[in-house]
């Protein structure tokens, strides 16, 4: 037989435990009394237990900086004290041990993001739930996400080389009020490395080489550096990967069509102005070729009972290219404290080829062309520490499809690609953030957003006639 336990000797356990905990601090706390002690002096007191409490905590090692992260306030914020809940990400997460493939892999080890990936070089992750366009993606504080983001999982965040990266902040949560809508998930900034200054110039340059056997890849980046006399950083680098065909454990074997090439180009320069204010520009390029949804094609594997795809092929290539201008200067000294300037141009491209069953294919592609802008204020005041400022973007976009016969002769092309064709969208945002301390452990944040979106497409497939027609729309 069993022994029975009654919910009140559970009780009384408890109730003991708890006897002893504090009995535990108390001692933990107290000041041994010394042999000329008198015994009716005080044994502790407050200073004592601080004492005692600091020389339990761990003692900084040296390099240790508090982390610190910019996204969940727009200004620098410890991340202890930050309003949301967050994460950095650091380098060393990025080194050759992880053996991570994409950015989205360098996600998967924070708690709270869930990563789901469609096939090899594609991964979208979730934040609190949502993906798609209702996360947010920035690099350097420009906004990646554009007017063709699907809202469901996607591809576009493997368009960013983990060998550019020095850290991602990670905010989970809703930043609405100062990223706007597609901010309710959570959103990831790509802070970018840079070149440290350094007094009377210095010049570095490291190669970097992966190898891994699971899928015969090859992975290459050559980054060189040079600061000169405290002024001027300079960061070049360069990054090739080719990634072949799967081999998995399991008696899976060979992966077919898994493979897929992608390499990156990267340029930043920052020059301090003043010991307050800097210049900064920066240019990003990524193109990735030939990565392949195997599950929608025919050389997909069954998983635990799910059906593959009937598709002979079906492939993408995607291309990124950034460059951007900002202008940051801080303790200016009149009413605003602080300002940052942004101008950035962005070309995304993808590209999809898919061969049916029968032999008939189709191809079928979206450019966007993206012109950013952007200004933010801080100004400190009796009553909070005020952030306000603006952003607008403006897209251009281009969308076709072509379809070909069986044998591979010319049959159409259609009105529009895999969004509207011929078209233009505006996304202008205003907004304002109060920071109130009310305690030393008691802030309030307030904050208000208005935004305006207008789209204009010249060429969009009647769903009922399939006839070109236009579409003009705005909301606030």
């Amino acid at each position: 037989m069993k022994p029975e336990v009654s919910f009140r000797q559970i009780d009384k356990l408890l109730h003991t435990t708890r006897i002893a905990l504090v009995l535990a601090g108390v001692v933990l706390v107290s000041t041994p009394l010394s042999a000329d002690q008198p015994a009716t002096q005080p044994t502790s007191t407050v200073a004592d237990a601080d004492t005692v409490v600091s020389e339990l905590k761990p003692k900084p090692q040296p390099g240790w900086l508090d982390q610190v992260i910019i996204s969940a306030t727009r200004s620098e914020t410890s991340l202890f004290n930050a309003p949301y809940s967050g994460d950095t990400v650091h380098p060393t997460r990025f080194d050759t041990n992880r053996q991570y493939k994409s950015l989205t892999d360098a996600l998967k080890d924070v708690p709270g993001v869930m990563v789901q990936k469609t096939a090899s070089g594609m991964g979208s992750p979730y934040l609190r739930g949502f993906t798609g366009f209702r996360t947010l993606l920035m690099f350097d504080g420009i906004r990646l996400n554009n007017s063709t983001m699907r809202d469901g999982p996607n591809q576009y965040w493997n368009t960013i080389d983990q060998g550019v990266v020095d850290r991602l902040e990670v905010v989970r949560g809703p930043s609405s009020v100062l990223f706007g809508s597609d901010a309710i998930g959570g959103t990831v900034n790509v802070i970018p490395r840079r070149k440290e200054f350094l007094d009377g110039g210095d010049f570095y340059g490291q190669l970097q080489y992966v190898y891994t056997s699971a899928n015969n890849a090859h992975a290459g980046r050559a980054e060189f550096g040079a600061s000169f006399e405290k002024q001027l950083g300079i960061l070049v680098g360069g990054s090739l990967r080719t990634f072949d065909d799967i081999r998995a454990g399991g008696g899976t074997g060979l992966q077919h069509f898994t493979g897929y090439d992608e390499w990156s180009g990267d340029l930043r320069m920052e020059h301090l102005l003043s010991k307050d204010a800097k210049l900064i520009f920066g240019h990003y390029n990524f193109h990735q070729d030939d990565a392949w949804r195997t599950h929608k094609t025919i050389h997909g594997i069954s998983w635990e009972g799910t059906s593959i795809g009937n598709e002979r092929h079906r492939i993408l290539d995607q291309r990124r290219t950034l460059t951007y201008m900002q202008y940051h200067h801080e303790n200016l000294g009149a009413f605003i404290d602080a300002v940052r300037l942004s101008l950035s141009w962005q070309e995304t491209a993808e590209t999809q080829w898919r061969m049916r069953s029968d032999g008939r294919s189709d191809k079928q592609g979206v450019d966007v062309d993206t012109l950013g802008m952007s200004v933010q204020f801080e100004t400190p005041s009796p009553i909070g520490k005020w952030t306000y400022g603006a952003e607008a973007y403006f897209d251009d976009v281009q969308s076709w499809k072509h379809s070909h016969n069986a044998d591979g002769s010319f049959n159409s092309r259609d009105v529009q690609g895999p969004v509207g064709d011929d078209a233009r969208y505006n996304l202008v945002g205003v907004y304002v953030q109060d920071e109130i301390s009310l305690t030393d452990s008691f802030d309030v944040t307030l904050g208000t957003r208005y935004t305006h979106s207008r789209a204009d497409a010249g060429r969009v497939k009647d769903p009922v006639t399939g006839n070109p027609i236009s579409v003009r729309k705005h909301w606030d």
